[in-house]
């Protein structure tokens, strides 16, 4: 029976060109007996993702290195929507905390990383190999993955108690802050093994930054413990379940953010061309998919990104 693994990390705009505009619009009509202010914010959200940024190209394409600097350099702020009495998005003060441990584990990997790219043999060792490729094992590759990739995720700090929105609309969002948001199960976005999403909206609005939305299997209860005892043990070589903390999940979905890794750096999520068996998902999340893929989207994959920090925790 086909596997469908637990841990999906959705670059909302580049996963949902392909389905097109009707994802969208089923989106929106999720409750649809839902007026609340939030939901009225999110109807305009995904409205202009679905006029601009789904017929539009790529940011990561056409922003220059100068560019791609400014916008590492202009987030300031990290926001997080709370929940409302009666109101179904947002985060509850048990969810922040959640959000508030998974960035210390996230900022906890992207040291590790950047730790074990600073010494120039890293690009030696069995963990550059495997997760970046040999073609890609040289100092300025090293250097770019360090600088963007991780440098900048140890800089991510939790929204604090003051930068709580209790009315998220358009208006009351940062154009230059990281916002979160809790989405609940019975709306179409967070589908079947969806962990989390992200949003780079900074381009199609100058009233808001980048977003990342967290669907409930965030919440899980695998705690870090879990997950580095089932990586020392197994984890390269399973073609199962793989034990992968919120944590974990952050650091992957902070790599499709310009705003932190720069439009050079930005990670996608490269197609599952090459799955472990039974792997049915659409892009490469599995340790299997992300060693066996090309060199070139190793270093171009969020998931490898988040395995290497990992690796580096385990196997120092």
């Amino acid at each position: 029976m086909p596997v469908h693994y637990q841990y999906i990390y959705t670059d909302y705009e580049q996963q949902h060109h392909e389905e097109g505009i009707s994802r969208i619009a089923l989106f929106l009509s999720r409750p649809a007996s839902t007026t609340l202010s939030k939901m009225e914010w999110f109807s305009v959200l995904f409205a202009l993702i679905a006029l601009v940024a789904f017929s539009s190209a790529h940011p990561a394409e056409t922003h220059s290195i100068h560019a791609s600097l400014h916008r590492k350099r202009a987030l300031d702020g990290y926001f997080v929507v709370d929940q409302a009495e009666g109101d179904e998005l947002g985060c509850s003060d048990s969810q922040i905390d959640t959000l508030h441990s998974a960035v210390i584990e996230a900022k906890t990997l992207a040291r590790s990383a950047s730790d074990a790219l600073a010494k120039l043999e890293s690009t030696g060792s069995k963990s550059f190999l495997k997760w970046f490729g040999k073609e890609n094992a040289n100092d300025a590759m090293r250097t770019a993955i360090k600088s963007n990739n991780y440098d900048p995720v140890a800089d991510v700090k939790p929204p604090w108690e003051r930068n709580r929105i209790h009315d998220a609309n358009m208006a009351a969002l940062s154009p230059t802050g990281l916002t979160f948001v809790c989405i609940p199960y019975d709306f179409a976005l967070c589908g079947p093994g969806a962990v989390a999403i992200a949003f780079q909206i900074g381009s199609i609005s100058d009233n808001t930054g980048p977003l990342v939305t967290l669907c409930p299997p965030f919440f899980s209860s695998i705690t870090w413990q879990n997950m580095v005892d089932d990586w020392r043990t197994s984890g390269w070589d399973k073609t199962g379940k793989v034990l992968l903390t919120s944590g974990f999940s952050l650091l992957h979905e902070l790599q499709h953010i310009p705003q932190i890794t720069g439009a050079e750096r930005r990670c996608t999520d490269v197609e599952n061309y090459a799955p472990a068996p039974n792997d049915v998902t659409k892009a490469c999340y599995h340790p299997y998919c992300c060693e066996h893929i090309d060199g070139k989207d190793k270093v171009q994959n969020a998931q490898n990104m988040a395995y290497y920090a990992l690796d580096t925790v385990v196997n120092p």
